[in-house]
């Protein structure tokens, strides 16, 4: 059914359709199979028709309204009317306006946030303002372990504000314990085992800029010798850091036995915490 088109119903499966008159049409199919189940879908206000002349109707999508932070988004232009400019406003996204038809931005603040696009042509122009159309989430991250914690431990973890001692465990997520830290500027880093081996290692990896893994050049930023520590290293964060809260792992391991060096998956013996430096000074 075409409610404002010629034909304004048919049987085809790919029908086409002309529309003479200006406004705002719905569009309804109804689909039926060999053993006459059916189904309907109605498409509300979905053809545009405008006459020559007139000004545009802006509208958009895209290419995912819920993304982790540090992702991009593609905003694909579906102006009716010929549109020959568009000014768009990305609150909360890099870049935050844009004058592209389909411009692409990246969100590194968690939060909700609206879009608007003015498109304009020789005749005027339209504004179209989605409310609360993007959601920028936190990463998901690689679960990490150990199978077997009755040995060697982390104890304690100083790095500026966080001086955290912690019971024995094979993972534990302290995120909530956090400490500011300023791209460019070095951090010194202690930390402790208890029931140490000389073969004990520590690693440790940061994600800066927040995208969910630690993979990246340069989020390795610490990987001990062999023994029993104390461990003390420096970490800088570069000036590419993403501002804001962002994860730093740390993996304990018997680097003779069961070892594993990699941020994610489990090593047969040690330990694993999570914390969150607070980037500033970065990007």
């Amino acid at each position: 059914s075409f409610p404002g088109g010629t034909p304004s119903t048919s049987t085809q499966q790919t029908p086409t359709i002309t529309y003479n008159t200006a406004g705002t049409y719905a569009v309804t199919l109804t689909a039926t199979n060999g053993i006459g189940s059916s189904d309907v879908e109605t498409k509300t206000a979905y053809i545009q028709v405008i006459t020559s002349g007139s000004a545009p109707i802006a509208n958009f999508v895209a290419s995912a309204t819920s993304v982790a932070i540090s992702n991009t988004v593609t905003f694909t232009d579906q102006t009716a009317g010929n549109p020959t400019s568009w000014s768009w406003s990305f609150p909360g996204g890099t870049p935050s306006t844009s004058t592209q038809q389909h411009p692409v931005v990246a969100y590194n603040t968690l939060g909700t946030y609206s879009v608007t696009l003015i498109a304009s042509n020789g005749a005027g122009n339209d504004t179209e303002i989605k409310t609360n159309y993007i959601t920028v989430t936190p990463p998901v991250y690689c679960e990490a372990s150990s199978v077997n914690n009755a040995y060697e431990r982390i104890t304690n973890v100083q790095m500026g504000s966080i001086n955290n001692a912690s019971a024995w465990s094979n993972y534990t997520d302290y995120t909530t314990i956090s400490t500011q830290v300023t791209a460019g500027t070095a951090y010194p880093i202690t930390i402790t085992i208890g029931n140490a081996y000389n073969d004990d290692q520590v690693l440790t990896w940061v994600d800066w800029n927040q995208d969910g893994d630690f993979t990246d050049a340069g989020e390795n930023v610490y990987v001990s010798p062999e023994g029993v520590g104390p461990f003390t290293a420096s970490i800088t964060p570069p000036t590419t850091a993403i501002n804001g809260p962002t994860r730093m792992r740390i993996r304990l391991h018997e680097a003779g036995y069961g070892p594993n060096d990699t941020p994610c998956g489990t090593s047969d013996y040690g330990e694993v915490e999570d914390y969150n430096l607070v980037v500033t000074g970065g990007q």
